[in-house]
């Protein structure tokens, strides 16, 4: 009884992710997909400045199941290895006081070197 319990609730973490925004925060999804050479990039704000320690997560795009996670180090940057997660993916910003942001991103050879994800401060 235990194992089904802690399964169900490790279950609605990963299926709710929108649950788990925090008040004032709203879901800010990007329709055009980014073309980039590599899983990684830097965090900003809408102002240009660095936003530090970030997390982001890659996410299925057919389920939005989470696939990987990482925080962006004190210079807003983050890095994934490419090759384990295939060629398109949802790609998730958050920090508190920020709205969450996400876009899809599509690995190609001639993409952008890097992503440049802008937070927008939430209400």
């Amino acid at each position: 009884m235990k194992a089904a319990a802690w399964a169900l609730a490790c279950g609605l973490f990963f299926v709710t992710p929108i649950g788990a925004l925090a008040q004032g925060q709203a879901m800010v999804v990007h329709d055009r997909p980014l073309h980039v050479q590599h899983f990684s990039g830097s965090i900003v704000d809408s102002k240009g400045l660095m936003v530090e320690y970030a997390t982001v997560e890659l996410r299925s795009p057919k389920d939005h199941r989470l696939l990987a996670s990482t925080y962006a180090d004190a210079q807003g940057n983050f890095t994934f290895d490419d090759k384990k997660y295939g060629k398109r993916v949802e790609i998730r910003a958050i920090q508190k006081g920020f709205n969450v942001t996400q876009y899809t991103a599509m690995r190609r050879p001639f993409g952008d070197t890097r992503m440049h994800i802008v937070l927008t401060v939430a209400n």
